[in-house]
């Protein structure tokens, strides 16, 4: 059941960001995470509510609903408003392909810079990302 509930997730996260880049190019970008936020709400009060109900207890701590907060508010909202304006300037297809390079750039870094264990499997899917960027670029001339 679990692998069914992650392909649906990355099918909705697909469909999500296609809309919002294409909505991006009809309003901002802020507009349009904003309203993206709004009508997720419900479902991920109803989400949260679930999950919750299952946590022993929450963090006291102010330094990390600081970091929760931060990442919530840069990474998860900021971030989307210049993200999804760099998808309306440059093409859709084009910039994320600038994403999928991403994959590799994290498995060096991680690798490299904070010793972090990789596996045969991390290095060949990282190859088969660039490969698959690097045949799109040549099917689509």
């Amino acid at each position: 059941m679990g692998r069914w509930l992650d392909a649906a997730a990355v099918a909705i996260g697909a469909m999500g960001y296609c809309y919002g880049a294409k909505v991006s190019a009809r309003m901002s970008s802020v507009l349009s995470i904003c309203w993206a936020l709004v009508f997720a709400l419900p479902f991920t009060a109803l989400l949260t509510l679930a999950v919750s109900a299952q946590t022993v207890s929450w963090p006291s701590d102010a330094v990390t609903w600081g970091m929760f907060i931060y990442l919530a508010l840069m990474s998860q909202l900021i971030g989307f408003f210049f993200w999804y304006g760099g998808l309306t300037m440059g093409g859709t297809a084009k910039v994320s392909q600038v994403q999928l390079s991403q994959t590799l750039l994290s498995l060096v870094w991680a690798t490299v810079i904070f010793n972090e264990p990789s596996t045969l499997a991390m290095w060949l899917t990282v190859g088969v990302t660039i490969v698959l960027i690097a045949l799109s670029k040549r099917v689509a001339h």
